[in-house]
């Protein structure tokens, strides 16, 4: 069964799932969520027109789903955009075949090479993805170390493409939390210094980025530019101070007391359980209560 997004139901249903995988990750039940990723992207691989690609690695990681996160990510190259080509997936699928390695009972440095030279590319791809991650991380890092300071001055700041640089706030803001460990971190760091002394030289560095910049940039879905930071992170958007300072409401001593509607009876000040215990005592008057509180008859 394949659900488009034109259709007003199609859509609103599809939207509805989306918010129902925020709600799950949230909640803890990562698996879950995961599994609710690939059932709505499932339901339309071709065009992906809620960009699940922007967060499908993050829950594959959380999930501990390595396995099938490196998988996915060589595998999948449907329309519009190859999951090779998402900054988010090349370096969490790296991070994905390091930690399935780590997993096992013995290892050594040969067999985490391919992690760290994934890794590498997807640096050399994607400097300011970088930035982004360490800034969610802990952004004193950029200011107080000087290695990170180094980084900070030397790579790029930004894609030059508006949908790339929403993918990787994205990115950053998503995935700080499993990137944040000491030892991940200082892989990240050494792998990042390397591809900027450059004894790490990606051969095919231009062709892709070509490529890239072909897929991100020209003839994306309308629904590609329109996605929010918010659809994809547990920030919850919120309203401006002004809206409250134009809106607030007036205070107790300032409202004024309305007339009671027809059959809405009088209004009566004073503790509402009290008068409720006093209500069912025989002889009440509601009148007569109403007048001696204050109260419109």
């Amino acid at each position: 069964v394949r659900v488009g997004f034109e259709r007003q139901e199609d859509r609103e249903y599809m939207l509805a799932i989306r918010r129902h995988m925020q709600c799950v990750g949230r909640r803890g039940c990562v698996r879950a969520a995961l599994e609710i990723c690939k059932f709505a992207l499932a339901l339309n691989p071709k065009n992906d027109p809620l960009c699940l690609l922007a967060v499908i690695g993050y829950y594959g990681l959380r999930a501990k789903q390595y396995t099938w996160l490196v998988e996915f990510v060589d595998a999948f190259t449907s329309y519009p955009i190859p999951a090779k080509f998402f900054p988010n997936l090349l370096f969490n699928s790296a991070l994905a075949s390091r930690l399935r390695i780590q997993q096992r009972k013995e290892y050594n440095d040969d067999d985490l090479k391919k992690s760290t030279e994934d890794l590498k590319r997807a640096i050399d791809l994607y400097p300011s993805a970088v930035l982004s991650l360490v800034t969610e991380i802990d952004k004193n890092l950029l200011k107080n170390d000087q290695r990170w300071k180094l980084v900070d001055k030397k790579l790029k700041k930004t894609a030059n493409i508006p949908l790339l640089d929403k993918i990787i706030r994205i990115f950053g803001c998503r995935s700080a939390v499993i990137w944040r460990a000491p030892t991940i971190l200082a892989w990240l760091l050494k792998c990042t210094m390397e591809v900027m002394s450059q004894e790490h030289k990606y051969k095919d560095a231009k062709e892709d980025k070509k490529l890239i910049y072909a897929a991100f940039a020209d003839g994306i879905p309308k629904n590609y530019r329109e996605i929010q930071k918010t659809d994809y992170t547990d920030e919850i958007p919120q309203l401006p101070p002004e809206f409250f300072q134009q809106n607030a409401q007036p205070q107790a001593h300032q409202m004024q007391r309305r007339p009671p509607a027809p059959g809405e009876g009088a209004h009566i000040d004073g503790n509402p359980l009290a008068m409720f215990f006093r209500s069912m005592m025989p002889g009440f008057d509601l009148e007569a209560a109403a007048a001696a509180s204050g109260g419109v008859g």
